[in-house]
């Protein structure tokens, strides 16, 4: 579309709002080119200020309640994820497993094959020994046990649908908040599962490395330090519970996104002036 053809449609779209144009043509050249600067910038022409800030003054109001305005709102985010947990039952802490496991397996080749010439030596393998079989088979237990019976948003959308059934505001806003503090309990049990399971994990490792030799003993060293990586596995895949957690959070933040607004004032041009504008802009945040 060339500049004739946006010229027209502006002149077009002035004169059916009331609005006069300058007479002179190079002057109404400036007028329309201002006015189009203004829309383009996410502004409004002044004629149709009144109008718009009266149809803003309705909506300002729903702001109060950032959780009617999310989309997608928490409870129909618990419904979604209440069908998706139930198909990745097995493998939502997949990560955390597969790192147990290779402590596990790490801290029972080192107590059949580390050799020992001493009593300390037999000590100081046995304590390596316990501590990583014995960290490792717990989170293994833990994980497959919370696998197997926390269904955090399935328990989530019988108590929010069970406590607030009403299709009143308020009671729709306590269901939809109701709903957001069951995506937040959620993502605290992720949380404290990634750093307990991230700092039990580097110990055990840590204590089975300091208790053999490489020189001597390789493959323990090698699967420890495989456990000892591992141990980071939560925080470079963090749990789902905290990836909804974090998401929904992000969608309630894009509603307050910085706002620019841009006003043209045009006062009525006179005769030998030229025509004056003045913008402003405000950010909101």
């Amino acid at each position: 579309m060339d500049k004739y053809r946006i010229s027209h449609i502006l002149k077009s779209e002035m004169k059916t709002h009331f609005c006069p144009l300058p007479r002179n043509t190079r002057k109404t050249e400036y007028f329309v080119a201002a006015v189009g600067v203004s829309l383009l910038l996410g502004g409004q022409p002044a004629w149709s200020a009144s109008a718009s800030s009266s149809a803003q003054g309705s909506a300002w109001p729903e702001l109060e309640y950032p959780e009617l305005l999310v989309v997608p709102r928490a409870s129909a985010r618990i419904e979604l994820e209440k069908a998706r947990e139930k198909s990745s039952q097995w493998t939502r802490l997949a990560p955390m497993q597969l790192g147990s496991l290779t402590l596990l397996t790490a801290g029972t080749t080192f107590a059949v094959t580390a050799p020992s010439s001493t009593d300390d030596e037999r000590k100081n393998r046995l304590v390596g020994s316990i501590v990583s079989i014995g960290t490792g088979g717990a989170w293994l237990i833990a994980t497959t046990a919370l696998n197997a019976f926390y269904f955090p948003y399935e328990t989530a959308s019988l108590e929010v649908g069970s406590t607030a059934q009403g299709a009143s505001k308020r009671e729709v806003l306590t269901r939809e908040r109701l709903a957001e503090e069951s995506i937040r309990s959620a993502a605290r049990v992720g949380k404290v599962l990634q750093w307990t399971y991230g700092l039990s994990q580097a110990a055990a490792s840590l204590t089975l490395l300091s208790n053999n030799s490489l020189s001597e003993n390789p493959v323990p060293s090698v699967m420890a330090s495989g456990a000892l990586i591992m141990s980071l596995a939560p925080v470079i895949f963090p749990t789902r519970w905290q990836t909804v957690h974090r998401e929904q959070d992000d969608y309630k933040k894009r509603i307050f996104t910085p706002v620019a607004s841009a006003f043209t004032v045009l006062p009525p041009a006179r005769s030998g002036e030229s025509a004056r504008v003045l913008s402003s802009f405000r950010w909101e945040f």
